[in-house]
């Protein structure tokens, strides 16, 4: 069987169209994008707790020659140790006048839900008219 010159002319020409067409189809339309993934949300995560000041248990305090020198526990009630315990003391006189108000840290780590002893912890100067001795305890 053959095929006359005119008649593969128009094959082949049909043929070109159809390609050239499906073509400029793809060309026109885009394909559809996938759809997004949602955007994360912030997770809030719960405050951590404040920790529970030291307490703070004395033991002999020794003011000879005019320096104050002593022994403590520190005590912690955290599930986590503590370090660098502050310590903010007032002196008072008789009258009960704050004579001096010094501040130390204590620079040992109180392990959790223990106690740590420091003796002979100096204190420094000792008024002469100081009377009485009290601290409270911070962390650092």
């Amino acid at each position: 069987m053959s095929i006359s010159p005119t008649r593969l002319v128009v094959i082949v020409a049909g043929l070109g169209i159809v390609a050239y067409a499906a073509k400029q189809g793809s060309e026109a339309t885009p394909p559809t994008p996938a759809p997004a993934a949602p955007a994360a949300q912030p997770v809030a995560l719960p405050p951590e707790p404040l920790p529970e000041l030291p307490g703070l248990k004395w033991g002999t305090l020794d003011r000879s020659y005019g320096v104050l020198e002593g022994d403590f526990t520190l005590t912690n009630t955290n599930k986590f140790p503590i370090k660098d315990v502050i310590l903010r003391c007032d002196i008072t006189g008789g009258s009960g006048t704050v004579i001096r108000s010094p501040t130390f840290v204590v620079y040992e780590t109180v392990p959790a839900n223990g106690k740590k002893t420091v003796r002979k912890f100096n204190f420094g100067f000792w008024p002469s008219q100081g009377k009485s001795f009290a601290c409270n305890t911070a962390l650092k």
